[in-house]
């Protein structure tokens, strides 16, 4: 299954799991994805629905095969909220991207601000699932 923009996965570590937002999917750069990983965990839920997510999240770039392989599961499709979809505006090796668009040579300030496309493994993002389990949690 591939993912989608919007869809809201369920990403596991330990007893807990964490959600994360797929925020977009990129087709230049193949399989590659960025999702923004919520700051809470929740007890695994005994069914696929999940409540509506909100709040403050990291943002991760990763490949997809842990969605198309089901070890992400698909748990719920959220619609991008206003301001989410320019959260892809990137570095990549010098040059800024806003999703599959390149936008040119990055100058000294967007090399000051804005993030490089860094992608992590899905052991480093299930890892961070796990730290924000040590912070209080909500259970579904």
């Amino acid at each position: 299954m591939k993912p989608q923009v919007g869809d809201l996965i369920a990403i596991p570590s330990d007893d807990r799991f964490g959600v994360a937002k797929v925020l977009f999917c990129s087709e230049y750069f193949s399989e590659v994805i960025l999702i923004g990983l919520f700051r809470r965990t929740f007890a695994m839920p005994n069914s696929p629905d999940i409540p509506l997510i909100e709040g403050p999240m990291d943002l991760y770039y990763t490949g997809d095969s842990s969605i198309a392989t089901g070890a992400w599961p698909v748990v719920g499709h959220q619609a991008l909220l206003p301001g989410e979809s320019s959260l892809s505006r990137r570095i990549v090796g010098g040059d800024v991207w806003d999703e599959d668009r390149h936008l040119g040579p990055a100058s000294p300030q967007d090399l000051a601000t804005l993030p490089k496309m860094l992608t992590q493994g899905a052991r480093l993002i299930e890892k961070a699932v796990q730290r924000i389990g040590d912070r209080p949690t909500d259970n579904l």
